[in-house]
C-alpha cells in the first residue's frame, strides 16, 4: 500500500516520520530501514532530529533517488559491475571516442568539417549530460532510439539518436552493457510479472520531503507499493485557500511541486495499488510577519492582521563585507532577545561559498572590541584543500616554474607540511632567491632554480668572493650556517622532485593512463604518511575512482595534458561540497543543499538580480528543455521552488540582502526578480515589505543611535571609530600636526653607527616604520617572475653597488661583466650589454680615485667610541678606508642623506685617530668631490649633538623629523645668502620636484606632508638650521 503523509510544515512531517518509523521497526536487528531522501544534508538533519526524539539514530540505511532504482536492480543481478559503461563519465570519454573517429557525424552536429579537442571534448561532456538525463527522465524516448523510432522528428533527435545506437554499438564490445533505460524496462517487468525478489525488500519503504520526483522513479515506487509498503512523508502546498483572488506568483514557485503532485498520482493510478491519504496538521500562519508572507506564497492568507514584527527583513548593502557586518549584528541581536536561540539553529545560504566563506570568517570571529560567533564545521571545511593543491601542483609542473608560483605552492599548507618547511624556512628561502634574482625556469640560465640552487651551494663551501666565477657561477656571498643547509638540501630536493615529474606530463596519453599518473604525483608530493589533518587520500581515491569509472569502457584515443588538465579540473569542480556536516555554530551553506531544511534563524545573502533566478544556459539540442512534461528537472522551474524552500526554511527569523547599492555609482541595482515579485504580492496581499538601504561603511553614527533598535550595532571597534570621525575637528585630522610624543628608549644610550646613518637618511621613513609601524607595499623587495629587460630602480641600485665595489677591488672589465651577469644584476643579451656599459662608463671616469689612492690598502675601521661619548657608547664599521682616508663614491648627484652619511662616518673615524673622508659624485656626468679634512670640529662634541637631535627627532618627532633634501637646500642656501626668502625658494623647488627629482614623491614624505605647508613653518627652519649649519661650517663651501 502507498501511505500518503502531506503537510505545509516539514517540522509536522518529520515529528510524525520519527513516530511511526521508531513504531515500526524491523525485528530483525540486522535490517535497516530504507529512506529515500533528496541529498546528504537532508540525512543528517533527520539523523539529528532522530537522536533528538530517541537519543540515537541507528539502523537506517539512506538511499538518494538517484541510486534508488540501481540498488533495487542489483538485488535481482547482484553480479553487475559497479561502473557502467552508460554512467555520465565513461559514457562522456565514449562519446569523445566516437566523435574523434566520426568526422561525417560531427559535421552533421555541428555544421563543421572538424572541431579543435578542446571544443571537441566540450562537446561530447555536453552531449553525455543530456544524454544522462533522459536516462532519468525520459528511458521511454531513448527505447524509441533503440528501436530505430523518433519521437519529435527534429533534425537536432536525428543525430541524438544515432550517436545513442553508436554508443550502443561501441558498449557492445565488453560483455552485457546494462543502460538505465535496460534496468528500468527490467525492473517494470519483474515486479509487474512477480519475479522481482521482494523477500529482499524490507517490509516498508520510506520516502521523506523529495522535491522532486521523475516519472521513472514514481512508475517503480508505485509499481513496488503493490507488494510492500511505501510511506510517503510529502508537502501539501496545492490546497487553496484563497480562490477568490489568484496568486499567479505562488502557482509560478510551485510548479515543479503540483507537477511532482500530478506525476505521483498518475503513476499510483496506472499502478493501480491502493493509496491512503493520512494528513497531518498544518502550520498557522497569523502568528508574525514571517509566517503572513509564507501563508502568502502558499495562496493561504487573505487579510493582513495588522502585525509589524520584525521578523522578516530585506537589506541593500555596497558590499559583500556590509552584507557581513549587518548580518552579525543580526544574528547578536537575535542572541541578545533570544536567549534560548543557539548557533547551531542559525543557517547562512549564500550563492557561492567561495565568494562569501573568508570574509564571514573575517567578519563573524572578530573578537577584538566586539562579540564574536561561534561557526559550524562549514567555516572549517578544508575537503577542497587537497584537489585545489594538485591542481596548483599541475599548473606548476606545466609552467615555466615562475619564482611567486614556486614560492606559493611551497606556502600551500599541505605541502609546507608534507615537505617540512617551516614559516621562517619559508621566509628565508623568499629571501635567497631576492637575493639571487631567481625569477623562472629549471635550466642553466642565469636566473633559473638551479642556478640559484648552485650559488647558494658554493656560497656554503667556499669562501665568499664577488669577482670569482665558479663553473661560470657567482658564490652566494652571505653567510650560510648548518641550518641554512639543511633548508638548502630539502629546497633543491623539492625541485629536483618537481624537475624531473616534468616529464611525465609530456606527450600524450588515454584518460585511464593520465589518471595512473595523476595518482603516483599525489602520492610523491602530497601524501604524508599519516594523514590525518589534511586528508590527502580521499584525492587519491577521488583519482582512482576516477580510474575505475573510464576503465569501464575501451578508450584508445590519447590526449595532451593541456586537454586532460582541462577535462580534470571540471570532474574536481562537479564534486565540490557545497556544504560540509552539522555541527555546533552557525551553519554555512550554498542555497540548494539546505533548501527546505528548518532553522529559527535564515539569512539568505548575495540574492541579487540574476542570482536567482540565474540564467539557464541549456543545449539546443536539449529534448527535455524543449519539449518539458510533468516530472522533468526544468531548471526555471526549479529556481523558482528553490527560492520558495528557501522562504520556508525560516522559522522565527528571515533576514534578506543583495548589493543594491555602488561605491562607484549613484544607479541602485535591483534585487532578485523574485525578491521584487515577492514584495509586489505581499503588497496586493496587505503586507508591506521594506528595504533597508545601508551605509557603505558600519562606522556611521546612526548604527549607534540607541533610539533606533533597527540599526543598533554591536561592534565596539566600529563604535570608537566612529567616535573619533565624529568627535574629531577637521582641522586636527591631521596625525602629523597633533601633539605626538614617544616614550624614551630603555637602550638609548646604546648607539650603533648604521641607526643614525639610516635615521638621517630618511627621518620621516623612520619615524614612520619604527614608531608608527606604518610600512609601504614597496618597501619589501618581493621576487619578480620576469627577469630584466632593463636595469632601474633598485635593479639598478644593485648594479651600481656592485661596480663601485668593482673600482675599490681594482677588477678588469672582463671579470666585472662575467660577474655582474652572473649575479642576475643585468638583463641579458644587447639590452644587458648597454646598460652594463653605460654605468661602467660613470666608473671608468672614476680613475682619478684609482690614482688618488692606493687600493691595495683598502681596510674597514672598526668604530667603538669606549668612554668618548660619555653617557652614550657607539660601535660601527666605517667601509673603505685607505690608510688615514675614508672615500665613498655616488653614481649620481650630490644629495643630503650622501653628505650626512660621509659626515657621520668621519666624526666617528676621527673619534681615535685623524681621517680626512672624501666623497665622488657626478654633476652632469662631470666627476666632482666633496672633502672633509681631518681637523674640522671636535669629533665627541659633534656626535653627542646629533645623537641628541636623533633622540629628540623620535621623541618629539613634530618639530624635528622632516625630508632630508628639502631640509639640506633650505639650510645650505641659508648658509651662502642668509636669507629665510631665497631658502624657502630653494626648499620648495626640491619639494615639488622643479626638475627630475621630487621629494614629495616619497611614499613616507607624501604621507607626513602632503597637506601640510611645512617649508614656510617656523619649527622646519629652526630643524633644518640646528641640524645643518655646524656640518656647513665644518665642510665649507659645497658650490
Amino acid at each position: 500500500m502507498f501511505f500518503e503523509y502531506t503537510s505545509n510544515s516539514i517540522i509536522n512531517l518529520s515529528d510524525k516520520f520519527l513516530d511511526i518509523l521508531s513504531k515500526n521497526s524491523p525485528l530483525d536487528p540486522f535490517s535497516k530501514n530504507w529512506i529515500i531522501v533528496q541529498n546528504n544534508e537532508m540525512q543528517q538533519w533527520i539523523k539529528l532530529q532522530e537522536a533528538s526524539k530517541r537519543s540515537i539514530s541507528a539502523n537506517n540505511e539512506f538511499i538518494l533517488p538517484s541510486e534508488f532504482l540501481w540498488k533495487l536492480y542489483r538485488l535481482h543481478r547482484p553480479e553487475l559491475p559497479k561502473n557502467l559503461p552508460s554512467d555520465r563519465l565513461p559514457m562522456q570519454v565514449s562519446i569523445f571516442e566516437i566523435l574523434n573517429n566520426d568526422n561525417y557525424l560531427v559535421r552533421e552536429i555541428t555544421g563543421k568539417e572538424s572541431l579543435d579537442p578542446k571544443l571537441l571534448l566540450q562537446l561530447s561532456t555536453s552531449i553525455s549530460d543530456v544524454f544522462d538525463l533522459y536516462q532519468v527522465f525520459r528511458p521511454k524516448l531513448i527505447q524509441k532510439w533503440e528501436e530505430n523510432k523518433l519521437n519529435y522528428h527534429t533534425k537536432h533527435e536525428i543525430w541524438q539518436a544515432k550517436l545513442w545506437r553508436k554508443l550502443s554499438d561501441f558498449w557492445s564490445t565488453k560483455e552485457e552493457v546494462v543502460t538505465r533505460v535496460d534496468a528500468f524496462n527490467s525492473l517494470e517487468e519483474w515486479i509487474s510479472v512477480g519475479s522481482f525478489p521482494v523477500a529482499k525488500l524490507p517490509d516498508k519503504i520510506w520516502i521523506f520531503s523529495l522535491p522532486h520526483y521523475s516519472k521513472p522513479f514514481a512508475d517503480i515506487i508505485s509499481l513496488l507499493a503493490n507488494k510492500i509498503d511505501v510511506h510517503d512523508f510529502g508537502y501539501a502546498y496545492e490546497k487553496v485557500v484563497n480562490n477568490s483572488d489568484d496568486n499567479s506568483f505562488s502557482q509560478s514557485l510551485l510548479k515543479t511541486h503540483l507537477d511532482n503532485k500530478l506525476v505521483v498520482d498518475d503513476s499510483l493510478q496506472s499502478a493501480g495499488g491502493d493509496v491512503q491519504k493520512v494528513p497531518i496538521p498544518e502550520e498557522n500562519f497569523e502568528s508574525s510577519t514571517l509566517k503572513k508572507v509564507q501563508g502568502i506564497l502558499q495562496n493561504r492568507i487573505t487579510t493582513d492582521t495588522g502585525l509589524g514584527d520584525k521578523t522578516l527583513q530585506i537589506h541593500s548593502c555596497y558590499n559583500i563585507r556590509r552584507e557581513a557586518e549587518l548580518l552579525k549584528d543580526k544574528l547578536l541581536k537575535a542572541f541578545n532577545e533570544d536567549p534560548e536561540l543557539k548557533p547551531e539553529e542559525c543557517m547562512i545560504l549564500v550563492p557561492k561559498i567561495d565568494d562569501y566563506k573568508n570574509i564571514l570568517i573575517d567578519v563573524l570571529s572578530e573578537a577584538v572590541n566586539e562579540p564574536n560567533i561561534p561557526l559550524g564545521k562549514a567555516f572549517e571545511d578544508r575537503s577542497q584543500l587537497p584537489k585545489n593543491t594538485f591542481l596548483e601542483l599541475l599548473s606548476v609542473l606545466n609552467s615555466d616554474f615562475k619564482v611567486n608560483s614556486v614560492l606559493e605552492f611551497i606556502n600551500n599548507p599541505i605541502i609546507s607540511d608534507k615537505w617540512k618547511f617551516s614559516e621562517d624556512e619559508q621566509k628565508i628561502i623568499r629571501k635567497w632567491v631576492v637575493d639571487l634574482h631567481v625569477h623562472r625556469g629549471v635550466n642553466d640560465s642565469v636566473f633559473s632554480w638551479l642556478t640559484g640552487l648552485d650559488r647558494l651551494f658554493f656560497g656554503y663551501t667556499m669562501e665568499s668572493d664577488s669577482f670569482k666565477l665558479v663553473e661560470g657561477k657567482s658564490v652566494y656571498s652571505k653567510f650560510l650556517n648548518s641550518e641554512s643547509l639543511a633548508l638548502l638540501a630539502k629546497l633543491s630536493s623539492f625541485i629536483s622532485n618537481l624537475k624531473d615529474h616534468i616529464s611525465s606530463l609530456q606527450g600524450a596519453n588515454t584518460f585511464s593512463d593520465w589518471l595512473r599518473k595523476m595518482v603516483v604525483l599525489a602520492e610523491n608530493f602530497l601524501l604524508k604518511e599519516y594523514d590525518g589533518e589534511f586528508q590527502v587520500k580521499s584525492l587519491i581515491s577521488r583519482l582512482q575512482e576516477l580510474q575505475a569509472k573510464i576503465e569501464a569502457v575501451d578508450i584508445n584515443h590519447t590526449i595532451n595534458f593541456e586537454l586532460f588538465s582541462i577535462w580534470l579540473k571540471k570532474q574536481f569542480k562537479e564534486s565540490n561540497s557545497a556544504t560540509v556536516s552539522f555541527g555546533h555554530g552557525v551553519n554555512l551553506s550554498e542555497y540548494v543543499p539546505n533548501r527546505n531544511i528548518p532553522y529559527k534563524f535564515v539569512a539568505i545573502l548575495g540574492l541579487n538580480d540574476k542570482v536567482l533566478p540565474s540564467p539557464v544556459l541549456r543545449p539546443d539540442y536539449d529534448l527535455i528543455h524543449r519539449h518539458p512534461i510533468p516530472g522533468d528537472r526544468i531548471e526555471k522551474q526549479e529556481q523558482r521552488y528553490l527560492f520558495f524552500d528557501m522562504i520556508h526554511s525560516a522559522k522565527e527569523k528571515l533576514h534578506i540582502s543583495y548589493l543594491g547599492q555602488n561605491s562607484q555609482s549613484i544607479v541602485e541595482s535591483m534585487p532578485s526578480v523574485l525578491l521584487q515579485e515577492l514584495i509586489e504580492t505581499c503588497k496586493a496581499s496587505g503586507v508591506s515589505l521594506s528595504i533597508q538601504k545601508h551605509r557603505l561603511h558600519g562606522f556611521e553614527k546612526e548604527y549607534f543611535n540607541k533610539n533606533d533598535a533597527d540599526l543598533i550595532s554591536f561592534s565596539d571597534r566600529r563604535k570608537l571609530l566612529t567616535k573619533f570621525i565624529y568627535e574629531n575637528e577637521p582641522e586636527n585630522d591631521n596625525l602629523f600636526e597633533q601633539d605626538m610624543t614617544f616614550q624614551e628608549e630603555a637602550n638609548k644610550f646604546e648607539i650603533s653607527l648604521s641607526e643614525l646613518v639610516s635615521f638621517f637618511a630618511d627621518p620621516p621613513k623612520t619615524l614612520c616604520r619604527e614608531k608608527l609601524g606604518i610600512s609601504n607595499y614597496d618597501d619589501f623587495n618581493d621576487p619578480s617572475d620576469r627577469e630584466l629587460f632593463e636595469t632601474k630602480m633598485l635593479d639598478k641600485y644593485f648594479l651600481k653597488d656592485f661596480l663601485q665595489e668593482s673600482l675599490f677591488e681594482n677588477i678588469d672589465f672582463e671579470q666585472i661583466r662575467s660577474a655582474s651577469k652572473s649575479k642576475g644584476l643585468v638583463p641579458e643579451g644587447y639590452p644587458g650589454e648597454i646598460d652594463f656599459k653605460t654605468n661602467l662608463k660613470l666608473i671608468n671616469k672614476l680613475n682619478l680615485v684609482r690614482e688618488k689612492y692606493d687600493l691595495q690598502t683598502k681596510s674597514r675601521m672598526e668604530i667603538d667610541s669606549g668612554s668618548a661619548l660619555k653617557p652614550y657608547t657607539l660601535n660601527g664599521i666605517v667601509s673603505n678606508v685607505f690608510e688615514d682616508s675614508h672615500v665613498e663614491i655616488r653614481l649620481g648627484s650630490l644629495k643630503g642623506k650622501n653628505v650626512l652619511k660621509l659626515w657621520l662616518n668621519h666624526i666617528s673615524l676621527n673619534l681615535e685617530s685623524d681621517f680626512t673622508s672624501e666623497l665622488f659624485y657626478f654633476e652632469k656626468e662631470e666627476l666632482k668631490s666633496l672633502k672633509i679634512n681631518a681637523k674640522t670640529i671636535s669629533p665627541d662634541a659633534e656626535l653627542i649633538r646629533l645623537i641628541k637631535f636623533y633622540h629628540k627627532a623620535l621623541e618629539q618627532p613634530a618639530s624635528q623629523v622632516y625630508p632630508v633634501e628639502s631640509s639640506f637646500e633650505f639650510a645650505k642656501t641659508h648658509f651662502k645668502t642668509g636669507s629665510d626668502k631665497e631658502a624657502i625658494k630653494s626648499a620648495q623647488a626640491i619639494w615639488n620636484g622643479w626638475g627630475e627629482f621630487s621629494e614629495s614623491d616619497s611614499y613616507y614624505n607624501n604621507l607626513m606632508y602632503s597637506d601640510i605647508d611645512f617649508i614656510e613653518s617656523e619649527p622646519f627652519q629652526k630643524s633644518s638650521k640646528e641640524l645643518w649649519l655646524p656640518i656647513l661650517k665644518a665642510i665649507g663651501d659645497m658650490s
